[in-house]
């Protein structure tokens, strides 16, 4: 996220936009005197263990996206620099190494994908509105997808659908992208009577019938949603309205609904539900000034949480369940911080990643459904902010934060 520095830039990060913060001469964060607060959701979740990879330095960079393919290894993009990453394979048995042949200067690693072949596609951001795509195999070989321009954009959004193709949102200048298709087979070409004015490619996903949905922004904190078919027809979605706000993130249950978090500039932001019928309608009860829908995760019920960003870096997280019935999650605090990264791992637990204040984090879990959240035991919340979050096919929590500009700590929660 589904997640985009510039966006730090513009939203704090929003997703990825935050402020700086200064490490002390030693080159660690502050150590800042530490508060509990009475509530619930500060009870530490018991008999879990979590462990800092082994071999990774912090210089390694922040831990901007993890991905994890079929066979339990994970894949880690960082940040360095301004448009400067690294890529790095964790194997099941735990060795870490960097990605043979990726150079720093291939960019931030601002998207990870893994198709059902464990090809790994990984798209950068080189400047402002420019940006790489490449292909990792299996067998470890790194090559520049063919035929892609580093003009086309930064990539800001990847998915995959059940066929293996691939899609790629790029934001270029002016709230303006494109959005591309690459076939299985290595064949890259635009989408059809896909226009750049239809907004940066905010946010894809794939329904069960390889439906395809496309969310954007555009000019003045306003957006467009379209859907595109297994044939090639792209539509825009019907009754959607460009007022209805930028569509930061997108989800599909397993019933084939989707569902749209949006942002205004009213702080009047929205969560819409889209049938497979094709009928928009705003979600029953919705306040408008419960945040930006930064972050939507379906559970295996087709339960939906919508994790939010307020004021002052707080935020508030939501339970949808099929019926309809939508309620504030309870035990969860605004001030728990803004929840930055939600998964959904094998047994249906769901995971929260916050960033608070000055470089530090907290990560959440509920193995109730949803019911109540807790803080995972041996958590510090020094660790640093919670930016990426991946579950492997043992249940296994990988955790990638950001400790000061430019690093970050990766870490493994054993469950």
């Amino acid at each position: 996220m589904k997640k985009l520095l510039s966006i730090l830039g513009a939203v704090n990060l929003t997703v990825t936009g935050a402020g700086n913060i200064v490490a002390c001469e030693s080159g660690k964060p502050k150590q800042i005197k530490k508060s509990k607060p009475p509530h619930q959701s500060e009870k530490p979740e018991e008999n879990k263990q979590i462990t800092l990879v082994s071999n990774w330095e912090e210089t390694n960079g922040t831990v901007w996206n993890l991905i994890a393919d079929k066979n339990n290894n994970v894949y880690v993009g960082t940040r360095t620099a301004d448009y400067r990453g690294n890529l790095f394979k964790l194997t099941p048995d735990g060795t870490l190494s960097p990605v043979n042949s990726w150079k720093e200067t291939n960019g931030t690693v601002w998207n990870l994908i893994a198709d059902k072949n464990n090809n790994v596609y990984v798209g950068t951001r080189t400047a402002d509105y420019r940006g790489n795509l490449f292909k990792l195999t299996p067998g470890g070989t790194l090559s520049p997808v063919n035929s892609w321009k580093e003009t086309n954009g930064t990539v800001w959004s990847l998915i995959t659908d059940k066929n293996n193709n691939v899609y790629v949102g790029t934001k270029t200048a002016n709230d303006r992208g494109n959005l591309f298709k690459l076939t299985p087979g290595g064949t890259l070409s635009p989408v059809n009577s896909w226009n750049e004015t239809n907004g940066t490619v905010w946010s894809l996903i794939a329904d069960k019938n390889n439906n395809v949905y496309v969310g954007t922004k555009t000019a003045n904190d306003r957006g467009n949603l379209f859907k595109l078919t297994p044939g090639g027809t792209l539509s825009p979605v019907n009754s959607w309205k460009e007022t209805n706000g930028e569509a930061w993130s997108l989800i599909a249950d397993k019933n084939n609904n989707v569902y749209v978090g949006t942002k205004t500039t009213r702080g009047q932001d929205n969560l819409f539900k889209l049938t497979p019928g094709g009928t928009l309608s705003p979600v029953t009860s919705w306040n408008e000034t419960n945040g930006t829908v930064w972050n939507l995760i379906a559970d295996k019920n087709n339960n939906v949480y919508a994790g939010t960003w307020t004021a002052g870096g707080k935020s508030n997280l939501f339970k949808l369940t099929p019926g309809g019935t939508l309620s504030p999650v309870n035990s969860w605090k605004e001030t728990n911080g803004e929840a930055w990264s939600l998964i959904v791992d094998g047994n249906n637990n769901v995971y929260v990643g916050t960033t608070t204040a000055d470089d530090r984090g907290k990560l959440f879990k509920s193995s109730d459904g949803g019911k109540t959240f807790v803080l995972v035991t041996s958590w510090d919340e020094d660790n640093g902010e919670v930016k990426s979050l991946v579950a492997d096919k043992n249940n296994n929590i990988y955790i990638g934060t950001r400790i000061e500009t430019s690093k970050g700590k990766l870490f493994k929660l054993i469950t």
